[in-house]
């Protein structure tokens, strides 16, 4: 006996209609905005997870988190906690979303942004981003900053900023605004910085160019280091400081002061050893392989 395995045409035509018409009820692109609202204190911790897109963190003066995205297909916003500590953020499939929170203006602000351009407004308490490939615009005047970025280029305008600290690999940094104590460092990425009165200000690149434009407390402190990018520093000779330069494989050019460089003493390379001013806090500028250029501000 043989039997037929073949469905009939008419049976075949009415699943075949069944299952486009689901098909044209499924999402294929964004979904319609998705939009949390979570109590929290003034001064309350808030952790933010967005890896991908766009991530906005601003601040509003209500004790309450609110948490609004454009997501992709098969994501979901969630969020919970207590008065004190929340986490929002997109969970689901990895995909770009956009996502805007807005948080109590002195609360805690942790961000894990993975490759999502992230940008910061308002914020005044204490604000810790990590990133990898995408940009971080800040616009706020936190009383400390952390930001570890991958290749993601940061920005920090506004300001002041008293307590900062910004490390990345290969990113691009521009930070104006910077007072007090900061700490700014890329492997391969420009360094541009304006500061205004350096209590402890530190400056690291292995081949990035370094621009910073600024000012020396006192009594404060200043080291810029660079293995093989250029060093320029533009300094106020009306606040006074104890300059040294030493250049092991490059140059030194100052127009700062009359003092010229000299060859270290029992080593290579050479060195500028002068006091601007009266004297008062110290800057020290090492390279080792690219130019040093000092000029008055």
């Amino acid at each position: 006996m043989r039997y037929s395995c073949l469905v009939p045409r008419a049976s075949w035509m009415a699943r075949a209609s069944t299952f486009l018409a689901l098909l044209a009820h499924l999402p294929t692109g964004p979904l319609a905005a998705q939009d949390r609202t979570i109590p929290l204190e003034a001064d309350g911790y808030v952790r933010v997870i967005n890896r991908s897109g766009t991530l906005q963190v601003l601040a509003w003066d209500k004790d309450s988190v609110r948490i609004v995205g454009e997501l992709a297909p098969g994501q979901r916003l969630f969020g919970g906690g207590s008065a004190r500590m929340v986490k929002v953020g997109v969970d689901g499939p990895e995909a770009p979303a956009s996502v805007t929170v807005q948080v109590p203006r002195r609360a805690k602000v942790v961000i894990d942004g993975g490759d999502a351009a992230i940008e910061v407004d308002g914020v005044t308490g204490p604000i810790e981003i990590s990133g990898g490939a995408g940009r971080i615009l800040m616009a706020a005047t936190p009383v400390r900053v952390t930001i570890q970025t991958v290749d993601g280029a940061v920005t920090l305008v506004g300001g002041p900023y008293r307590s900062t600290e910004v490390r990345t690999a290969g990113g691009v940094v521009h930070a104006s605004g910077l007072e007090e104590e900061f700490l700014l460092s890329s492997v391969s990425g420009v360094i541009q910085a304006t500061v205004s009165g350096v209590t402890r200000g530190r400056i690291e690149s292995v081949t990035g160019v370094v621009r910073f434009a600024g000012d020396i407390d006192p009594t404060g402190t200043l080291t810029v280091e660079s293995h093989g990018g250029d060093i320029g520093l533009i300094l106020d000779p009306r606040k006074g400081f104890e300059l040294v330069a030493t250049a092991f494989g490059g140059t030194i050019e100052n127009t700062l002061t009359s003092s010229i460089a000299r060859p270290v003493p029992n080593g290579h390379g050479i060195q500028l050893a002068t006091t601007v001013g009266g004297g008062g806090g110290t800057v020290t500028v090492t390279s080792f392989k690219g130019r040093i250029r000092l000029t008055p501000r």
